[in-house]
């Protein structure tokens, strides 16, 4: 009887132990993720002021709204596509029109890759004629404006399908607010899902509107 005593109160306090260390971890890892993803509230006058159609399109009441649906690191250096000369001049010549440059130009953002279908959004290093791929939407999603906040912040807002809400009688979707802020001297990049404001078509941006598909 006393070792089994003995036992239960061993057995205890490793359990303890153990479960505060797990708490320990989690909130660590809380933490670090917080940092690593950009803080949205620091650019909230700057989007409001900077993409009012877009508000107005998804009515968008509250900041709040936009949760973090995915962040990542990205390398500049190894995780590069370097443009050979004629291909640069070819680039340039059909998708200059839809380059968002940063007030230097040494960087620019292009979203107009794959026409009306799929989209990559490329960063472009103009110096040294070489890009890098944020991330690609399918049909379901599309990047429509960006704006630099400063030469290393770039945000792009666009729009999502919310296929869960697709209509069978009336063949109509529901489409949500996507934004995206990219760091380059953090080297972060993070995408926003805004669920809660929701339109009936999808958002169309003042760079695209005049825009006839090949």
């Amino acid at each position: 009887m006393i070792l089994i005593k003995k036992l239960f109160r061993y057995f205890s306090r490793k359990i303890y132990v153990m479960k505060n260390i797990l708490i320990l971890v989690l909130f660590c890892l809380g933490f670090n993720f917080k940092s690593f993803s950009q803080d949205l509230s620091n650019y909230n006058s700057f989007i409001k002021d900077n993409f009012p159609e877009y508000f107005e399109h998804f009515k968008i009441t509250d900041f709040k709204n936009f949760k973090v649906e995915n962040t990542n690191t990205f390398n500049l250096t190894d995780d590069v596509e370097v443009f050979k000369l004629n291909e640069w001049s070819d680039f340039l010549a059909t998708d200059n029109e839809f380059f968002i440059y940063n007030s230097t130009k040494s960087y620019a953002v292009n979203f107009n890759t794959y026409g009306d279908i799929d989209q990559a959004v490329l960063l472009i290093d103009v110096k040294n004629k070489q890009y890098h791929k944020l991330t690609f939407c399918g049909s379901p999603c599309r990047y429509e404006e960006a704006k630099w906040v400063n030469d290393a912040v770039v945000i792009l807002v666009g729009g999502f399908e919310d296929n869960d809400k697709y209509n069978a009688v009336t063949k109509q979707s529901k489409y949500f607010g996507m934004l995206m802020v990219v760091d380059l001297d953090k080297k972060t990049r993070t995408i926003y899902f805004n669920k809660l404001d929701e339109a009936d078509t999808f958002f169309s941006g003042k760079l695209f509107k005049n825009r006839i598909w090949d």
